[in-house]
């Protein structure tokens, strides 16, 4: 057939003409869809992997400065000692000091947060 005659070539033309192919087709991609659904692992709440701990100190009424010196610094002397840590970072601010540690590759995070 060809365009003039009305005759559409193709994919789509061959569903068109064939209407039995179309709706097998379109069961086969459901059953699929199905059966790949069964495979997906849903979870309320994802198991993430830990690689850092945040301390948080709460100095009410001191300014940052002072939350620097006997907070920020002592604690970030003392966590930079352990083996397991890569990264330390703080942050002082009025009443309030948060240090964050980063964990090197592999290490016991458990561990980590008891230390």
């Amino acid at each position: 057939m060809n365009a003039a005659s009305g005759g559409t070539r193709g994919p789509i033309g061959y569903m068109v003409r064939n209407g039995v192919a179309a709706n097998l087709l379109m069961v086969l991609i459901a059953a699929l869809g199905l059966l790949g659904l069964s495979g997906v692992v849903q979870e309320a709440f994802p198991v993430l992997p830990l690689d850092a701990v945040e301390v948080l100190v709460a100095y009410p009424g001191a300014t940052p400065n002072e939350v620097e010196q006997s907070i920020v610094l002592a604690v970030e002397e003392r966590v930079g000692a352990f083996d397991w840590v890569d990264e330390v970072s703080a942050v002082a601010a009025e009443g309030l000091a948060s240090v964050i540690v980063r964990l090197k590759t592999g290490a016991d995070a458990g561990r980590a947060l008891s230390d």
